[in-house]
């Protein structure tokens, strides 16, 4: 368990620096080129049900839907229905079942409150 753990950090910090760089890893099925977010996780935040947002790239799909850094993520609709985010890798496997140009309703909790927005996903070549 500890081995995933260490991964886990491992990939993201790799993807830190890729947003720093103004790259970004692909999430995606297979031979479509994936799909592109723009939503960082952060997983140095200790929390039961949920992904908080570590940083949303400029210009991204999640900033234009409205995300921001500190937004926990908790629920992602998604073509096969609802799925229920409890860390990042929920989070990241709900999004790469998806197609460019579908848009996911994410539902998130800012300062308290419960707010849900579609964010349509852009492809990643």
């Amino acid at each position: 368990m500890q081995n995933k753990s260490v991964n886990l950090r491992v990939l993201i910090a790799i993807l830190v620096v890729l947003a720093c760089l103004g790259l970004s890893l692909s999430l995606g099925r297979a031979g479509v080129g994936g799909v592109y977010f723009g939503g960082i996780p952060d997983d140095t935040k200790s929390q039961s049900s949920g992904v908080y947002l570590h940083q949303v790239i400029p210009g991204s799909p999640a900033e234009k839907a409205g995300l921001q850094a500190g937004d926990l993520i908790v629920q992602v609709g998604v073509q096969r229905g609802v799925v229920a985010i409890r860390k990042p890798e929920d989070l990241l496997a709900a999004l790469q079942t998806q197609s460019p140009g579908v848009p996911v309703k994410v539902t998130y909790i800012r300062h308290g409150f419960e707010y849900e927005t579609d964010v349509t996903l852009e492809p990643r070549w």
